[in-house]
């Protein structure tokens, strides 16, 4: 029965379309409120039919705009969205909040004690939401790498933090669809909830960027005032109870993102794997000029001391978690040491693996040319199925082509006109032979494609990825006739 915020209203609160000039110093919670905290503390929310409905085709819009990298993909997503959910229950871990006097105290000691986090469900929901979000589109590279690989795009980030900003916009657009409007008016009901709900997103998306020296400098200042010095016993201002807030769900996303760390040995093992496969196979595709087997062994040690370990102090001194949270830094130091005897000769391993999926890789390579008389029939095919795109283009200018299932290694753009176009074709995209940079793509299977913007082309791209694709190119602007 909730009536949703106008979509120019919640537009208007991104301000100048630029991610990083949102990222806030404090982000302002509520104050408490007893009939929200009943409500926090309730784990059995039931969702109306319409939003349990956008909230799973949401999820799936989300979970398909997510490219198979071996690491940066959707398991890795689900992966940190399960970790954040733990430390979220482990900040819930005191309570069970009841409709008591004495309970009802209870709660309001919950609420002080974590800084008004325990208590706030769009900020539980916020940081669920941002681990869903935060490495869609990721295109398996650093941001240093991307900067060169596509330009524009980060021209349009000014250089910073360019994957991070791409996800929330990706995400934020996404959610602002008119299919969503029942899932929107369910999570904020005013301009208030809408700005602390994005304010929580943009931080903790932004708080993933672990590698920016002028964030982490500006994160390590905050902390440094929330938590570092001895507080002499005062109530603190309002002001200084939401900076700790706003660090500490930073440090949760920051965190779950990095979980594989502080968690059992073997899970260690898988993810840092499959890191070291992203790596690698970029390497072999010529987006990367350093062979990350050079060093790895000794870059994850300095990754242990001087990120990993000192991040899961703070979990620990900040004070929300309990005891409980000890399990972090535990397994933490316990992997450290773990990897410092065996990393060299799981080094070795990774390696060897890695070498043999390539050389398999190559196999299926010649394969697929050895049948490339065979995907001219599906080309033509298509072609003829491209039916009302087809009959306005001249047709000397367009052709079909046959798109394989996965990973394309092509970026796409939207030009001055509002049509998508191949702004960039990696050496290793299996398209390399049949696009041309500048192509405009004018249908995928039949669904015409013209005014589409690069995030939607994306992702319907990606929705196809299990399966062969027909796509339906022009030779430029030109061959387009209105």
């Amino acid at each position: 029965g909730s009536k949703a915020l106008s979509t120019s209203a919640e537009k208007s609160l991104i301000g100048n379309g630029l991610v990083l000039d949102d990222v806030q110093m404090v982000i302002d919670l509520p104050e408490f409120d007893h009939e929200v905290a009943l409500k926090a503390s309730n784990e059995a929310v039931e969702l109306v039919p319409e939003v349990k409905k956008e909230l799973v085709e949401f999820v799936s819009s989300i979970a398909s705009g997510y490219p198979k990298n071996a690491f940066h993909n959707f398991e890795h997503a689900s992966h940190v969205i399960l970790s954040s959910n733990k430390l979220l229950k482990r900040v819930m871990a005191a309570d069970d909040i009841a409709t008591t006097e004495k309970e009802a105290l209870t709660s309001k000691e919950l609420h002080d004690h974590t800084y008004g986090i325990g208590t706030d469900p769009i900020t539980h929901f916020a940081v669920v939401f941002s681990s869903l979000i935060h490495d869609v589109g990721h295109p398996g590279v650093p941001n240093g790498r991307l900067a060169q690989e596509d330009p524009k795009l980060a021209r349009k980030y000014v250089n910073k933090s360019i994957a991070e900003q791409h996800s929330v916009d990706i995400a934020w657009e996404l959610l602002l669809l008119p299919k969503f409007k029942n899932l929107r008016a369910c999570i904020y009901q005013d301009r208030i909830e809408c700005k602390r709900f994005r304010d929580l997103v943009v931080n903790s998306v932004m708080a993933t960027d672990i590698f920016d020296k002028e964030l982490k400098a500006l994160r390590n200042s905050r902390w440094d005032m929330a938590f570092a010095k001895k507080e002499i016993e005062k109530v603190l201002e309002k002001e200084d109870v939401d900076r700790k807030a706003t660090i500490v769900i930073e440090h949760i996303i920051q965190a779950s993102d990095v979980s594989h760390t502080m968690q059992h040995w073997y899970i260690y093992l898988k993810w840092n794997e499959r890191l070291y496969r992203e790596m690698y196979f970029a390497f072999l595709a010529g987006r990367s000029q350093k062979d990350p087997s050079e060093g790895w062994f000794e870059g994850e040690l300095w990754f242990f001391d001087n990120y990993v370990i000192p991040l899961a102090k703070k979990l620990r001194n900040c004070g929300v978690f309990g005891v409980s949270c000890d399990e972090y830094l535990t397994y933490a130091l316990q992997n450290r040491v773990e990897w410092e005897k065996k990393g060299k000769d799981v080094c070795k391993k990774m390696k060897s693996r890695a070498e043999e999926e390539a050389r398999s890789l190559e196999l299926l390579k010649q394969i697929g040319e050895e049948e490339e008389e065979e995907e001219q029939e599906v080309e033509e095919s298509a072609l003829a199925k491209a039916g009302g795109k087809a009959a306005v283009l001249d047709e000397t200018n367009t052709r079909a082509i046959s798109v394989p299932p996965g990973k394309l290694g092509i970026v796409i753009d939207t030009n001055d006109d509002g049509n998508p176009i191949v702004h960039h074709i990696n050496d290793e995209s299996p398209l390399k032979n049949k696009l041309n940079e500048g192509d405009t793509i004018v249908s995928i299977d039949g669904v015409d494609t013209k005014g589409m913007n690069s995030a939607t082309l994306s992702t319907l791209i990606a929705s196809g990825a299990n399966r062969t694709r027909s796509f339906v190119l022009a030779t430029g602007l030109d061959s387009i006739v209105e």
